[in-house]
């Protein structure tokens, strides 16, 4: 059986650290994982939420929810902070 998880690439992540997240694929790669990522993904919108534009952080919101609420299995992401916007 093989594992599939879905990578949500976080704004701050690509932005600021992008070897992170290719040093995360290849964990998960040797690790057996198959890694994909829906492409139109976009910010969780925690940005906008934590900077008080709340009309705008639920747009933001709604949009990450539209792209990976049709997706089965596991989601993963380097930041735990935004799981956790998009989690609450």
């Amino acid at each position: 059986m093989s594992i599939r998880v879905q990578l949500f690439i976080t704004c701050l992540t690509e932005q600021f650290f992008p070897g992170v997240l290719k040093r995360m694929v290849g964990l998960l790669e040797r690790l057996g994982v198959q890694v994909a990522f829906p492409e139109e993904q976009t910010c969780c919108g925690q940005p906008f939420f934590n900077s008080g534009h709340w009309s705008e952080a639920q747009k933001m919101a709604r949009r990450w929810l539209q792209v990976f609420g049709k997706i089965e299995g596991a989601i993963v992401s380097p930041s735990g902070s935004c799981m956790d916007m998009v989690r609450h």
